[in-house]
């Protein structure tokens, strides 16, 4: 029986020792997340630099997000215009035309003013609303040569 609480007695000693290395490595952690964030609660160059940068790149996404919807949805008006062209409804593509033109108009000035804030994809989103808009006179010629 002394067995017994003889070992009892040293497992529980290990446990508290664990508890207290865990409770120190805890308040070791703690201390150094607490140098980290002083590092960037004072106000120094470091930190106007990250805001500065983190101010670009949140700039920079929302700009390429909207060229982006702006981009799906040129691309959804392309894809109603082909069932348009194959359904030959060639009223129905005309009025969609005029559609396009207005999201083309809107895009263009969205992409062409702000786009160049996200100077990786402004290239692409250009170069996609030249396409667009060779698409657009394309579908006005197939219109004037089928109605007449």
């Amino acid at each position: 029986m002394d067995f017994y609480l003889l070992q009892f007695s040293l497992s529980w000693d290990n446990l508290y020792s664990n508890l207290l290395i865990c409770f120190h490595n805890k308040l070791f952690n703690l201390f150094l997340l607490s140098n980290f964030m002083d590092t960037f609660s004072k106000e120094g160059k470091l930190k106007k630099i990250l805001w500065i940068a983190s101010l670009l790149v949140a700039y920079s996404g929302l700009i390429g997000f909207t060229c982006f919807i702006f981009e799906e949805t040129l691309q959804l008006q392309t894809f109603t215009a082909f069932i348009y062209t194959n359904s030959e409804d060639w009223e129905g593509l005309s009025g969609h035309i005029e559609l396009m033109k207005k999201t083309q108009t809107f895009a263009e000035i969205w992409v062409k003013g702000f786009g160049w804030g996200n100077p990786i994809m402004w290239p692409a989103f250009l170069s996609y609303l030249e396409s667009n808009e060779a698409y657009i006179k394309a579908l006005e010629r197939k219109v004037e040569r089928e109605i007449g």
